[in-house]
């Protein structure tokens, strides 16, 4: 996948990525982002994984020289 990008100049961006594909992401050198929030229904079914709690995952993927974000910002209630 990161050859390909590399080929057409195309850069990547992680999504629900576990930490060994962070550390694999060292290696391809078109990953510029990763997502470091859960999955926003998962939060609004479990309420046990706040949306914005992104500290560690953030810090960590910063870390690695790669841009954390959080997937979605849900305006209104569902429902």
């Amino acid at each position: 996948m990161g050859e390909s990008a590399e080929k057409v100049g195309m850069n990547l961006q992680y999504y629900m990525s576990l930490p060994q594909h962070m550390f694999t992401s060292l290696e391809v050198s078109r990953v510029t982002h990763a997502r470091a929030s859960t999955d926003y229904v998962f939060h609004l079914e479990s309420q046990t994984a706040p949306q914005w709690a992104i500290g560690i995952s953030s810090m960590f993927t910063e870390a690695l020289g790669i841009a954390p974000y959080n997937a979605i910002y849900l305006s209104s209630a569902i429902g």
